[in-house]
């Protein structure tokens, strides 16, 4: 393979938005990071929302000089759920709201009442129905809505979808991302349109989902460079991303959230995988991710916000450097508890928490760390065995790969707890995953050069499990896990 490719990802994260160009030689892939700036939920007019319009400002104004030095293709990806209310010329009729607004709280009785279980939503969707789901969030929306705005909508784009847009890409649903919303067919190929109506969803919001590797149109101003759906979803990009791994693997992506699953051929839709949590998302090249959305770095994230808020200097090195040298597997949380859902206080949070369940209540920085990494690498393990029960495959190991990776303490405490070795790969796995899908697109690879270029081009390192006291156990309050 002979390239001189460059294409440009720009991964929207809930905490910072990366503008990464890719450098393509034919065999490596070698990265570099072009703008990276803070993004963060805001409070407008009582709600939780996210400042995108600035967002999209920016990032144009990053791409607009790197078209000047070349770039071959974009693509955006971003979290899931998320979405935009938008009018006939593009743009968007009220803040998009964050998944983590309250205003969805009442919104499961709300369905249940009208005849629509969590386990019918399944059945229809593949997916773990949750309050944060684009679902339930229209269904919020709407009952706020005042009747001109209703009437400005023409469509609802998800997040990258509608960033993409502004950039220069005609308006469309790309299917990894549509397929996290709770409103698609199971495998994302098509909207359940029943199930809109039924949500009293307007129907005409929404247009026929894309598959992703497709040109989507060219960035504004530019005639020859083409916006990518390159994968859309975050996590769709990062399982594009993983490198090679001897035998059934788990995979972990490790961030603000973490999502650990299986890849599979098609969406699993057994009762038993709805108990127990797990929703059937679509990967870039179309098949599926099987796997749950756990809470991952978010409570340590917010935790630090409040330390800063409070005056106490912390650093993320000085943090993980207290949590190795605390003593471990002295109190355990349940991560996925509803109190740490939202902002606030979450060192409180974490102490009444610990009082609620037993344990040794923790004081300092470094004893809040590493009670949340103990219980985050339990969560983990316990999500491992469940994926073994339900598909009968025992994994290997697990490859993780996302800013989480960057902590070694959170890699060793997953491989004592699962009981099997971690293989940490790219960081930046979600920007990697979108470079290849762009790669992929524009002909310059095929699809069965991902991994040999992963593995050429990022080292992975391997953690191998200890014995340890964190082995076996399950997160408090979480009989699912045990």
């Amino acid at each position: 393979m002979n390239s001189s490719a460059t294409p440009v990802a720009v991964d929207m994260g809930s905490s910072s938005v990366r503008v990464t160009a890719g450098s393509f030689d034919g065999a490596r892939l070698t990265l570099s990071e072009v703008a990276r700036f803070p993004n963060e939920a805001r409070t407008v007019a009582g709600r939780l929302v996210w400042p995108l319009h600035e967002l999209v400002e920016r990032t144009r104004a990053v791409l607009s000089a790197v078209a000047d030095e070349g770039m071959s293709s974009v693509a955006v990806d971003s979290w899931g759920v998320d979405h935009v209310l938008v009018d006939a010329s593009g743009h968007a009729v009220a803040h998009p709201a964050s998944y983590r607004d309250a205003r969805t709280r009442g919104i499961p009785d709300e369905l249940a009442r009208r005849g629509l279980t969590a386990q019918g939503l399944w059945s229809r969707t593949g997916i773990q129905p949750d309050p944060i789901n684009t679902s339930h969030q229209l269904v919020a929306t709407l009952r706020q809505l005042a009747p001109a705005e209703r009437d400005d909508v023409a469509r609802v784009l998800m997040v990258p979808d509608y960033v993409a847009h502004r950039l220069g890409a005609e308006p469309g649903w790309s299917r990894a991302i549509c397929s996290t919303s709770g409103l698609a067919e199971p495998g994302g190929g098509r909207w359940a349109d029943d199930l809109l109506r039924e949500l009293a969803i307007p129907t005409e919001w929404f247009g026929d989902i894309a598959p992703e590797r497709q040109v989507a149109g060219h960035f504004a101003g530019s005639s020859d460079v083409p916006v990518i759906r390159a994968g859309s979803h975050d996590t769709a990009c990062a399982v594009h991303a993983l490198p090679s791994a001897p035998g059934p693997r788990v995979f972990l992506s490790s961030g603000s959230w973490s999502l650990l699953g299986v890849e599979t051929d098609r969406p699993l839709l057994d009762d038993a995988v709805r108990a127990a949590g797990f929703s059937n998302e679509v990967r870039t090249e179309g098949g599926i991710r099987l796997l749950r959305n756990l809470t991952g770095l978010w409570i340590l994230q917010e935790c630090v916000r409040q330390w800063t808020r409070e005056g106490v200097p912390t650093t993320w090195a000085g943090l993980t450097r207290d949590a190795v040298n605390a003593p471990g597997a002295t109190a355990l949380l349940d991560p996925d508890d509803p109190v740490f859902q939202t902002p606030g206080d979450m060192p409180a949070r974490v102490r009444d928490a610990v009082r609620r369940n037993g344990g040794r209540v923790p004081e300092s920085p470094g004893e809040v760390a590493r009670v949340v990494l103990d219980s985050l690498a339990v969560s983990y393990a316990g999500t491992v065995r469940q994926l073994a029960n339900l598909t009968g495959a025992n994994p290997s190991c697990v490859v993780a790969v996302g800013g989480g990776t960057r902590n070694d303490l959170l890699n060793q405490l997953t491989a004592d707890a699962c009981g099997l070795p971690v293989a940490a790969g790219a960081a930046e796995a979600t920007s990697v995953g979108s470079l290849l899908a762009q790669l992929e697109t524009l002909g310059e690879i095929g699809p069965n050069d991902r991994s040999a270029i992963v593995d050429a081009s990022f080292d992975v390192r391997l953690y191998e499990p200890r014995a340890s006291a964190l082995a076996g156990l399950a997160p408090p309050n979480l009989e699912r896990l045990s």
